[in-house]
């Protein structure tokens, strides 16, 4: 436990070191720009540049550089005429706020099977086998991964390949640095619009860790029952529940659960977890929000006009959901710097930015224009599935409560205020009216975007009014969503996993928890890049190809439904190797030897979950043993569970050029064959 506990803040001091000696690089080249830039800027540069490069020259490893700027990060610190001034309190805000959420993943950091941590530690390591951009998808070897956000698993990798971590370390490192940069923007906008307060700017982390809806707070206090807080984003759930018993209830109509909207504020991931678009899009939207705080107060600067002008472009293979999130911010920042004749302070030196950031990218833009698989198409909403009022003024109370009084300062707030109570709103309109793919994606992606911008922006504003409504407005929305942080924070406490993983951010648990599946962890943890089989392919939230994932091996199917997403247009590809895997598990495949080798498969793994019976497996050992070893895991009673080890001593056939794979007839006679 120590060990563990010393590593963590060994992780947390080097990852520091390194934000904090990009922001004094940025203070030092950019000294008249806002110093809040310093601690984004120039890992964003970095991770261009990598990526630039790996699209023609592979990258395997980065530790080469962790030396050159770990020593220049401590250089621009410790240098002597070195000022803090304008730089000390975004560093305090940083540190803090990256201390707490590593903390709150060390007490979970168990990437589980049953929600997206495995696919994301996927997506993550497609990075890391050393091959030019675009990347190899590792769960259906040799096609490409065309998934439509693939760029913002490319920073994880570049910090995995900086600090030598394995795979389960850096995607827990990678969710902390995200959700600390979005407690992190919600302060540089809170002291931008608050005009300097300090005691607002600190707590302005804390808020976002506490943000719940409007009615979270409610719901936990006075529901029955241990309600569960991570189910924040299905809070409205509990309101049809029989099982829970509130007087709201009676206020609402019943729906469907899957007609409910998710709510999931910025806060919700620093303790569910998660590194995906939902969390990268609330990291651009409050980056495009504190932009035009920036661009807006009448300073004149480069960074802002920089900034707005490729957020747009970044978020389509980031973050596509907030596209028009970021069209809006960025049409209301064009209107009103033309308004007020605004220029940036260096106009050349904005414009060769932009040029060159648009190079860097263009590999990619390209990568996601040719084989990207696209967005479905929008479709209007029926009435039927749009919110309810009541339901609306419940969870969005805070903000709409805020919005609303903020129209009676109309002519003494912020030109970027004004463009925010416009913009937010009509998105949200947006949301209710349209829909893509079906209701709750939609507003499960968006409205927690919407919800934190609004409350990122219109607080500090209400915070300032010194007139006792405004004071009472203010106290109201801080106390209420202060009161939500005991349930996070206890929950949190509660469900750690003390005699098991906690601290060990590896996040393996699961694999070494069951005896059966820690063997066959230690022995595909032998191989590296190899092609494995690690059971029968589940449509999605399977646990079994987690082998592949934290051994650094290749996964020949898995989460087959995620496939058709990220692979079209190879639908097709995925469907022959469903029925083949099935099959061969089945014991319906004619000569599983001859398929294993055409497609170069190092190991097949006899998952526990599988329920392979003795027959079968027996015939399995017969038929592949001329070139794999069989190692059995079966305990007393148990189903079976082992691994089928390629062994080239064995080999004494040499793999046919036949293409197609015959297979014995199934139940009902009909002959089964793949085409391959």
């Amino acid at each position: 436990m120590t060990f563990t506990i010393l590593r963590i803040c060994l992780l947390w001091a080097l990852v520091s070191l390194h934000f904090a000696g990009g922001a004094a690089l940025f203070r030092r080249l950019a000294p008249r720009e806002s110093p809040w830039f310093g601690y984004i800027i120039p890992f964003i540069v970095l991770c261009l540049i990598c990526n630039f490069v790996e699209h023609f020259l592979p990258i395997t490893t980065l530790m080469w550089l962790t030396p050159v700027t770990g020593l220049g990060s401590l250089w621009l610190i410790l240098r002597p005429g070195f000022s803090w001034r304008g730089l000390l309190l975004p560093t305090v805000v940083f540190l803090g706020s990256f201390a707490f959420v590593l903390f709150v993943r060390s007490l979970r950091p168990t990437v589980v099977s049953d929600s997206d941590g495995v696919a994301e530690c996927n997506l993550i390591s497609n990075y890391l086998f050393g091959e030019t951009l675009p990347p190899t998808e590792s769960w259906m070897p040799p096609y490409k991964s065309t998934h439509y956000h693939t760029l913002m698993y490319y920073p994880a990798s570049v910090m995995i390949r900086m600090f030598h971590l394995d795979i389960g370390t850096g995607y827990n490192m990678a969710c902390a640095v995200l959700s600390t940069l979005i407690c992190y923007l919600a302060s540089a906008v809170a002291y931008q619009l608050s005009r300097g307060k300090v005691w607002l700017t600190l707590l302005m982390p804390l808020l976002i860790e506490s943000t719940g809806t409007g009615c979270s707070f409610y719901v936990w206090m006075t529901t029955t029952g241990d309600y569960n807080p991570f189910l924040m984003g299905d809070v409205m759930y509990v309101f049809d529940n029989p099982n829970y018993h509130n007087v709201i209830t009676h206020f609402l109509s019943p729906v469907g659960f899957w007609d409910r909207r998710d709510l999931q504020v910025p806060g919700f991931w620093s303790w569910a977890g998660g590194y995906q678009d939902d969390v990268a899009g609330q990291f651009l939207t409050l980056y495009a929000i504190w932009c035009l705080t920036e661009l807006l107060r009448r300073k004149v600067s480069n960074w802002p006009w920089i900034s707005l002008v490729l957020l747009p472009v970044y978020c389509l293979d980031i973050s596509a959901w907030v596209l028009p999130i970021m069209g809006l911010i960025f049409i209301a920042g064009a209107v009103s710097v033309w308004w007020h004749k605004l220029l940036p302070r260096n106009p050349r030196f904005v414009l060769f930015s932009i040029g060159a950031a648009l190079i860097l990218l263009m590999p990619t833009l390209i990568d996601f224009l040719t084989i990207s698989n696209g967005l479905a198409s929008p479709a209007w909403t029926t009435p039927n599935i749009r919110t309810q009022l009541g339901e609306f003024i419940l969870e969005w109370w805070p903000v709409t409560l805020m919005w609303l009084s903020l129209f009676f300062l109309w002519r003494r707030l912020p030109v970027s205020v004004w463009c925010l109570m416009i913009v937010l709103p009509l998105m949200f309109l947006l949301v209710e009216f349209v829909e893509v793919y079906f209701r709750p994606i939609t507003t499960g992606k968006l409205w927690g975007d919407i919800y934190g911008g609004a409350y990122v922006a219109f607080l500090p504003i209400v915070v300032m009014r010194r007139w006792w409504p405004y004071r009472t407005i203010a106290a109201l929305v801080i106390v209420t969503t202060l009161l939500s942080f005991p349930y996070w924070i206890t929950h949190a406490w509660r469900t750690a996993s003390w005699g098991q993983d906690i601290f060990h951010l590896e996040g393996e648990g699961p694999l070494h928890w069951d005896s059966r599946k820690a063997e066959m962890f230690h022995v595909l943890n032998q191989f590296h890049n190899q092609i494995i089989v690690t059971g029968r392919p589940h449509a999605e939230y399977d646990e079994s190809p987690s082998l592949s994932v934290f051994t650094h091996n290749r996964n020949y199917i898995a989460w087959s439904d995620r496939m058709l997403i990220w692979t079209e247009p190879n639908g097709a590809e995925q469907i022959r190797r469903n029925l083949t895997i099935n099959a061969l598990y089945d014991g319906k495949l004619l000569d599983p030897l001859r398929f294993l080798r055409l497609r170069n498969i190092t190991a097949l793994v006899i998952w526990p979950d599988d329920h392979i019976p003795d027959n079968t497996l027996n015939q399995l050992k017969i038929q592949l043993a001329p070139a794999y070893e069989y190692c059995n895991y079966r305990d007393d009673g148990g189903e079976n569970a082992g691994v089928f080890v390629y062994r080239p001593q064995l080999a004494t056939l040499p793999p046919s050029a036949d293409p197609i794979i015959h297979a014995a007839p199934d139940a009902n006679g009909t002959p089964f064959s793949i085409g391959e």
